[in-house]
């Protein structure tokens, strides 16, 4: 019986013995593993950036992250054709935005004129509905791809042009 404790106290021993030792290098911020010959095994290392822990052994052998080339699912061909479209439809309203403006500065001369006032008042109510109205679109964030906001654009811009003629002109209809 006595030969049994000591052969079952062997067992334990041996079966549960340290083979690995953990140790913290603050040097190089990592956690270091030594065998129990006293060679370094491996390392851990956290990754801040991916929030976990990466395991590289001394072979060179990494379980950690590994750079690779990056995958993607996205079909670039329907990207490219959809902000082509994008970009012809910003394009057409832009210029529709662009005629407007010229419109409406033509129709401000003209009521100029078309009421016998000189052509310096023309300009001082053009230069107004310039302040007033169009840097208002220059400066404004709008996505001109949207008929919608194109269209609400250029009701504003008609509808200020109206007003200088009417306040500055007389010209109300």
């Amino acid at each position: 019986m006595k030969y049994f404790y000591h052969f079952f106290l062997f067992l334990s021993v041996n079966c549960f013995a340290q083979t690995v030792t953990e140790k913290y290098n603050s040097l190089m911020r990592r956690y270091e593993y030594f065998d129990n010959r006293g060679n370094m095994t491996g390392y851990k290392q956290y990754n801040t950036l991916l929030n976990q822990w990466e395991y590289y052994d001394s072979t060179g052998n990494s379980n950690g992250y590994q750079i690779q080339q990056p995958q993607s699912n996205i079909n670039l061909d329907v990207v490219q054709k959809t902000l082509g479209s994008k970009q012809s439809k910003y394009n057409a309203n832009l210029q529709r935005i662009k005629d407007e403006i010229q419109q409406s500065t033509m129709y401000i001369y003209a009521c100029s004129k078309s009421k016998g006032y000189s052509y310096e008042e023309g300009k001082r109510s053009v230069t107004e509905f310039d302040v007033s109205y169009v840097d208002k679109i220059r400066y404004g964030k709008y996505d001109l791809s949207y008929d919608t906001v194109t269209n609400d654009l250029i009701a504003f811009l008609s509808k200020g042009a109206l007003k200088i003629a009417c306040d500055n002109f007389k010209d109300c209809n």
